[in-house]
């Protein structure tokens, strides 16, 4: 589509000069301004002449019409004014608000006819550019958005189509034939590539709206599917929506299309270090600083991905980098929590000194008195954030540990009860509540209790059925501790805990008979072959002759006779 015809009118005898000049530079600098509108009209009227027929077929070819208002009235103003209100212009009108007094003629200009546009009031140039901005920018989404929603039935782009049968899956979220409906619509189908980017990118960031911003991005791609920035700005949108699984097409995509985005490789890292992929991240957090060197978020981005690791080198010659290339909070931050990873917790609180918005960072504060043993004080600063109702759940967690090196089990169940009160807990940190408190009291009916939890939650948790099994034998709960085994051999029949674990609690119950045929069956694959099962019965009828079977050289006999069954049977 043609870009919007913008006529700026204003005062020209000087006071609005610097705002005519810094309006020129920044509809010219604005990514979204400059897609969607030209604002030549500033060079075309630089000099107060009065209005003639020049001018008005200016204002006539116009699409908006844009004044500026201070202290006083210019006739040519009004005259472009009516010309424009005459041939049905959309008018924007903006009143520089400070102490001078206007004239009347303005006065009386702005109470009879600017009221009916409600003028904004500005004071800098800045706040100026700010406010036309977000009226241009709330006209272009009201423009399309109607287009956008005219067509769209009622539960389109409420959620996501399956497309699991679609080769389409990785390069689109929506329909491919939703899309060709969309954009042959006029509106659509008039706006340009980077029109296409930058509404995207308005809706977003105006309404929140990502859904419909990708969308655009996905019509863009019909039109060009090599746009490296069309495929980048899509898996961004992905990654907002919590689909970075999704996203990595894109990126990828984006780095084939245009090898030397750096932009892409760190967005490309972000999606793998979202899901916890750490170690993938860093590749392409590499990658993004080797083709630009100073890139400051790619070195931010390292450093806290050698903390996620809990690599202790690495973290603190990253985070160093990053604190001396620009010391903010954030790098002043991580680069504590490294030398607290690295031991040296007295230079780590010192940095902590410097961190100027204090309150943002009590999670490294928290953090660094953990790990340096000064438990109290990390519960200190929990507490706090407790009473003043800004306590979220990972500090929980860390207050729980802090209770747990202090010694008090009473105090440690209370706050896990706590804990369950406010948040719902992950089976994976009820797994590992029970283990601590297992670890650190022995025994415990609680912690079997915490297991059973995560296994609710998560009835495939490995960790917690051996965890369980354990407290379960010192509990001396052997029949429960049993089931327990059974169960996790269900999930990985030789998984090497459960078999052991599943053999002691035989052995302490004396069922030998079954002890000796799980043994067997675990150990050479006999399950399931009729005539060695024959064969194993008999050996074992022989040993069973007389009690004490369990003596080890009664058990390497039978190994010794079984293992003859295995190689005549070449098994």
């Amino acid at each position: 589509m043609k870009k919007i015809n913008v006529f700026l009118s204003s005062t020209m005898t000087g006071e609005l000069d610097k705002e005519r000049e810094t309006l020129k530079i920044f509809f010219n600098a604005d990514p979204a301004l400059k897609d969607f509108y030209e604002l030549y009209q500033i060079e075309n009227h630089a000099s107060p002449r009065k209005i003639d027929k020049a001018y008005k077929d200016e204002v006539e070819q116009a699409d908006i019409f844009l004044i500026l208002l201070d202290t006083e009235l210019r006739t040519a103003v009004e005259e472009e004014y009516f010309h424009a209100i005459q041939h049905n212009k959309k008018i924007f009108c903006y009143i520089k608000n400070n102490s001078t007094s206007r004239d009347k003629a303005l006065g009386n200009f702005i109470q009879d006819e600017i009221y009916k546009y409600h003028p904004s009031h500005y004071v800098t140039c800045t706040d100026l550019c700010n406010r036309i901005k977000t009226d241009f920018q709330n006209d272009i989404i009201r423009i399309y958005n109607s287009t956008i929603q005219e067509k769209e039935s009622n539960e389109d782009l409420n959620y996501m189509k399956s497309t699991s049968a679609s080769e389409d899956t990785p390069y689109r979220y929506f329909p491919l034939n939703d899309l060709l409906n969309f954009s042959n619509n006029a509106e659509l189908a008039s706006l340009t590539i980077d029109q296409l980017i930058s509404l995207s990118s308005i809706i977003v960031k105006e309404q929140g709206n990502y859904k419909i911003g990708l969308m655009l991005l996905e019509i863009g791609l019909i039109k060009d599917p090599k746009n490296w920035i069309l495929h980048n700005n899509r898996g961004l949108l992905l990654d907002s929506m919590g689909l970075s699984n999704l996203s990595m097409y894109s990126y990828e995509t984006a780095i084939l299309n245009n090898p030397n985005s750096d932009t892409a490789y760190f967005n490309y890292g972000n999606s793998y270090y979202k899901l916890g992929d750490y170690k993938t991240a860093l590749s392409y957090y590499q990658k993004s600083l080797e083709l630009k060197p100073d890139k400051s978020n790619a070195i931010s981005r390292i450093s806290a991905s050698y903390l996620r690791l809990k690599d202790p080198a690495n973290s603190l010659k990253w985070t160093k980098i990053s604190y001396e290339k620009e010391s903010n909070d954030i790098s002043t931050s991580n680069y504590a929590i490294a030398l607290a990873l690295n031991g040296k917790f007295e230079k780590a609180e010192k940095y902590l000194e410097k961190i100027s918005n204090k309150c943002k960072y009590d999670d490294a504060k928290i953090y660094i008195y953990r790990k340096s043993g000064k438990f109290n004080k990390a519960i200190d600063i929990i507490n706090t954030l407790d009473k003043n109702g800004t306590l979220e759940y990972n500090n929980a967690l860390q207050k729980f540990y802090c209770l747990i090196e202090l010694g008090s089990e009473l105090d440690v169940q209370n706050w896990v009860y706590e804990i369950e009160n406010r948040f719902p807990i992950n089976p994976w940190d009820y797994n590992n509540i029970g283990y601590n408190i297992f670890e650190k009291f022995g025994k415990s009916i609680f912690a079997v209790k915490l297991y059973r939890k995560a296994l609710k939650l998560d009835p495939t948790m490995l960790t917690a059925w051996q965890n369980l099994q354990y407290n379960l034998h010192e509990l001396g709960e052997l029949e429960l501790g049993l089931d327990a085994c059974n169960e996790a051999l269900k999930i990985q029949p030789f998984d090497p805990k459960s078999i052991k674990n599943k053999s002691l609690f035989l052995q302490e119950l004396n069922r030998f008979d079954e002890l000796i045929r799980f043994n067997l069956s675990k150990t050479f694959g006999v399950l399931g072959n009729d005539e060695l099962i024959h064969q194993t019965d008999k050996i074992m009828n022989e040993t069973y002759t007389e009690l004490g079977f369990n003596t080890k050289e009664k058990f390497e006999s039978l190994i010794k006779s079984f293992i003859d069954i295995q190689r005549d049977s070449k098994i």
